[in-house]
């Protein structure tokens, strides 16, 4: 283990451009403002319904790795929503089928994932990195 919470380290404000001690000038979105998102995370990560998962890069390759993914779970399952960000714009999927499907992701995606606790534990440390 490396040290960090997550074991196998995340993408996560991690770069690669410049190995990982890349300096914090050469990150693509300025620090101070990459750390308000990463603790607006952690605060969001504190409300009853809000699910914050960290994905390890010891985990591989996953289900819709580089998609933007917005599963709606309604009062009722046949009033979920699945909302999948494309180049032209949103696309929603609400027929039962489709949503079996993407819950199936889903849960593959949860079960690579570090849970609640140690997924904040990643995002702690790095913040303490940058």
């Amino acid at each position: 283990m490396d040290g960090r919470a997550d074991g196998g380290g995340t993408g996560a404000g991690r770069p690669a451009v410049g190995g990982p001690r890349c300096d914090r000038d050469r990150l693509l979105v300025p620090c101070p403002y990459f750390l308000v998102q990463l603790n607006h995370l952690l605060s969001e990560s504190e409300r009853d319904n809000v699910t914050l998962l960290v994905i390890p890069f010891s985990a591989g390759d996953f289900p819709m790795a580089g998609d933007s993914v917005l599963y709606v779970a309604a009062g009722s399952p046949h009033l979920d929503t699945v909302q999948v960000d494309s180049p032209t714009g949103a696309v929603f999927f609400d027929a039962p089928a489709q949503l079996a499907n993407f819950r199936r992701r889903m849960d593959a995606v949860e079960q690579g994932a570090l849970n609640r606790s140690r997924s904040r534990d990643a995002i702690l440390d790095i913040i303490k990195e940058l």
